[in-house]
């Protein structure tokens, strides 16, 4: 059947990439359990755990989200200590120690923000 622009209905054509072929694979219980909480760790399906591991490729958690609000106020406070700053380098009364290991304070901060989400 086809339409008024002349094209075909129906699927697409399937493309080069497209796998078309399974081998089937028996595992102890033990195993298949162990495959699938690498899979739900990896937030992949079992079978795409099984082919990149069956390919060497390489097996990683997906990248975790970041929390960007928290990280939204950590740039925040970052950017009140450098007002603060300012000011305090015009009245020539700081402490920049202090101010150095607030600024290292919030640097840590940030990483284990990003690292932990």
């Amino acid at each position: 059947m086809k339409n008024r622009n002349e094209k075909r209905l129906g699927r697409p054509p399937l493309g080069t990439e497209k796998r078309r072929c399974r081998i089937a694979a028996s595992f102890t219980i033990e195993e298949r359990d162990q495959i699938l909480e690498i899979a739900e760790c990896c937030q992949l399906s079992p079978s795409e755990v099984l082919h990149r591991a069956a390919l060497l490729l390489k097996i990683k958690p997906p990248t975790p989200r970041v929390d960007l609000e928290a990280i939204r106020v950590i740039n925040e406070i970052n950017k009140n200590f450098h007002l603060l700053l300012k000011m305090l380098e015009t009245n020539h009364t700081i402490d920049t120690t202090t101010v150095d290991k607030y600024f290292r304070i919030l640097a840590g901060l940030k990483l284990v923000i990003m690292e932990k989400q």
